[in-house]
């Protein structure tokens, strides 16, 4: 009989540590809980994509202790993408219009690195709007700390993307003036009559 019951216990024992999770190590994380299903846009490499008409932007917040914060966090983050993107496009197409597009990398670098510090300043962009939300809560070894990666998708009409647009525009052109480069406020000029009369077609 006690026979039986040494092998018993051993086989408990062996059952519940099978059961129980694996200690990880420095650096390892496991995913204990989710917000649903994982979707391409989440682990996508691109995040920012276009389709019907409509931008559509991922912002992140990693490592955040609250959820409500945190999706706070990542909305905010996709803005700040909205942002950077318009600026970027924006400042790269007013290089273009300033110097030509066969100038050299050196001379439209410098435009382009102007153009996006003088767009960012005056854009303000209306019609945000979030479109889904998932999180994964997960657990870190070695000291098990809990924490939620979150990842909001945010979404931008083309009538707004393009207003986004014309404000940056008109913000070089406005910096152009003021620094009486008379070549950068022509460029900024032409972009902008360019966007108006697409916005019309």
């Amino acid at each position: 009989m006690t026979h039986r019951i040494v092998i018993a216990i051993v086989v408990i024992t062996s059952f519940l540590a099978s059961c129980s999770p694996r200690v990880l190590r420095p650096g390892e994380q496991r995913v204990i809980e989710t917000s649903g299903h994982k979707h391409s846009w989440v682990a996508s490499e691109e995040p920012t994509f276009h389709e019907d008409n409509t931008w559509f932007f991922r912002g992140q917040a990693m490592d955040v202790a609250d959820l409500p914060l945190g999706l706070r966090q990542a909305e905010a983050d996709a803005k700040k993408r909205i942002i950077s993107k318009i600026a970027e496009q924006v400042a790269t197409e007013y290089s273009e219009y300033a110097i030509g597009a066969g100038a050299s990398d050196g001379d439209k670098s410098l435009f382009v690195s102007d153009g996006i510090s003088w767009a960012t300043e005056g854009i303000t962009v209306v019609g945000v709007a979030p479109v889904k939300s998932y999180w994964e809560r997960v657990e870190r070894g070695p000291s098990r700390t809990q924490a939620y990666e979150i990842y909001v998708l945010v979404a931008l009409s083309d009538a707004d993307y393009t207003q986004a647009q014309e404000r940056a525009v008109r913000a070089i052109e406005q910096r152009a003036r003021a620094k009486a480069d008379r070549r950068a406020e022509e460029a900024a000029q032409r972009l902008r009559q360019r966007l108006e009369l697409e916005k019309r077609q």
